[in-house]
């Protein structure tokens, strides 16, 4: 949107007292950064050494004039609890004006009156340090702490300012997954420095506030733009119109020459590349998984009781099959009764668990964080996708419910809504994206994805002999999962079988689902 890169710590590097963007193998001078790391974890040289988050060398490099930080090192300060105390008296004093905002009220320790006050009130108030870091809850305090907390008052009142707890605005809210709520909300309105001063933007960032005492260290859950209406309709400024410029066609006179458009800026960073390479890789993760999820579902149903029925063995085959790609144990090799009764939980895990290897839910997790690590790449429409799987699977169980029904219309819903965003997703990704380097990188990392799947599947489902029931249950169900069912049955209208599957989805350079093609695409890139 601002026409800048957006870079992380590691697009950036200090080199002969100056800062540098590093860029496919070179080096490009930066004068100006506009900073949305916090002060203190911008430099792990000259601030904290712990910190993954900044460059090594940028305050020396600010120090030098080398480089331009906005907002400078050093402004939080303005953002103290102790100057927050005094906002009023200083407004009148230097600008002879009071601010037309109420503050919440504050008590600093330093004086005496008010420190009398906080220490008998720190049951009722919001205790925060001067220096910053995590504020203090006063009604959650226990006698014990609140006498630990007077005793460190005591010692350094002027270290402590005390505040009264705020009542928060609310507004219905269906984040939470107990549905429709009454939830705290904030607001966060900015303001841009102009010659004649500063100026209000007419929107912000409006932010739920998480429930509980959360909300009153500011605390937020979700968030999203909001647009500030004015009383009266507010016209932009005029721009002049530029001077009409004659083209002539220089093939034919007299005709005016096609408007050729700015080469689009190619992506420089070797770090956008790589988040686009695992945005490619994560999309095609979870769009395999929720397929291959489906299928072992409604095996898992169709057979569960009938251990003695022809084509049962399909279930810990495709079990074996989940764990195979995800790296994690599914239960497969065990007695099949005690696979029944642990499989409800297994697909559960590989479903919603943020923190299975291979999940799906951790498959959308980081896709979103990759999308997020390269948003000025990525078209709009991504976030109309991607905020709704987040949603759901983030409020989503760590244990299966109680009620199968429940818990098998969540699995059913789930992987269908995760198949149909990951196809949405790949055709915004088709249709809506320039064709360049940053793209190229997410359709090999597709490709990649797509190719370990496949090869991993068939290695759990194809290779080992089987009855000719199960065989035939296996194989449709491989298929299925590999999206070539229809494919198959156009082609072959007789019995499946796995001669004819791996021709299919190993050989077959027509298919886009086949192992060649992905083989074929990657050698094009």
């Amino acid at each position: 949107v601002l026409g800048v890169p957006l870079v992380e710590s590691a697009d950036l590097v200090v080199r002969d007292g100056k800062l540098w963007m590093r860029s496919m193998g070179t080096l490009k001078r930066v004068d100006v950064v506009l900073r949305r790391v916090d002060a203190e974890y911008a430099d792990p040289l000259d601030l904290r050494p712990d910190s993954r988050l900044g460059v090594v060398g940028l305050v020396e490099a600010l120090r030098r004039g080398a480089v331009t930080v906005v907002n400078t090192l050093g402004s939080g300060v303005l953002e103290s609890p102790g100057l927050l105390r005094f906002l009023p008296e200083l407004a009148e004093l230097l600008l002879g004006e009071t601010p037309m905002l109420p503050t919440a009220q504050l008590y600093w320790a330093g004086i005496d009156v008010e420190r009398s006050h906080l220490l008998t009130n720190l049951t009722s108030l919001l205790i925060k340090p001067v220096t910053g870091g995590e504020p203090i809850f006063g009604p959650q305090l226990s006698a014990t702490q609140r006498e630990t907390l007077a005793a460190r008052i005591a010692a350094t009142p002027w270290e402590w300012v005390g505040q009264e707890l705020p009542e928060f605005s609310s507004a219905p809210s269906d984040y939470l997954p107990e549905g429709l709520t009454s939830s705290s909300v904030g607001m966060r309105l900015f303001t841009v420095s102009q010659r004649s001063g500063y100026a209000p933007m007419i929107g912000g960032l409006g932010y739920l506030l998480a429930p509980g005492p959360g909300a009153y260290r500011l605390k937020s859950i979700a968030a999203k733009d909001i647009w500030v209406r004015t009383p009266t309709r507010v016209t932009a400024e005029k721009i002049p119109a530029a001077l009409p410029v004659e083209l002539t066609s220089p093939d034919v006179a007299g005709l005016p020459a096609l408007a050729t458009a700015s080469p689009t800026q190619e992506i420089s960073s070797p770090r956008v590349l790589s988040d686009l390479y695992w945005i490619g890789r994560y999309a095609e993760r979870a769009e395999h998984m929720a397929r291959l999820l489906t299928v072992t579902r409604e095996r898992y149903h169709e057979y569960r009781y009938r251990r003695t029925m022809d084509g049962s063995e399909c279930v810990p085959v495709l079990l074996t099959a989940l764990g195979a790609i995800t790296g994690t144990d599914t239960g497969a090799g065990g007695d099949y009764a005690e696979m029944v009764a642990t499989a409800p939980t297994t697909l559960w895990s590989l479903t919603a668990d943020r923190h299975r290897s291979g999940s799906l839910a951790q498959s959308v997790e980081r896709l979103g964080l990759s999308a997020r690590a390269v948003r000025d790449q990525m078209s709009n429409d991504t976030w109309m996708v991607l905020s709704a799987l987040e949603r759901m699977l983030l409020n989503a169980r760590e244990t299966p419910p109680d009620s199968r029904a429940e818990g098998d219309a969540f699995l059913a819903s789930t992987s269908s809504q995760t198949l149909a965003g990951m196809l949405a997703l790949s055709g915004v990704v088709a249709e809506s994206m320039v064709h360049d380097v940053g793209w190229t990188m997410m359709d090999i990392g597709k490709r990649i994805e797509r190719g370990l799947a496949l090869t991993a599947l068939l290695r759990a489902t194809l290779t080992a002999v089987r009855s000719p029931e199960a065989e035939q249950t296996i194989t449709e169900s491989t298929l299925v999962a590999c999206e070539s069912l229809v494919i198959y049955r156009r082609r072959n209208p007789g019995k499946i079988s796995v001669a004819g599957v791996a021709e299919l989805v190993l050989f077959d350079v027509d298919n886009p689902r086949s192992l060649v093609y992905q083989l074929e695409r990657l050698r094009e890139h």
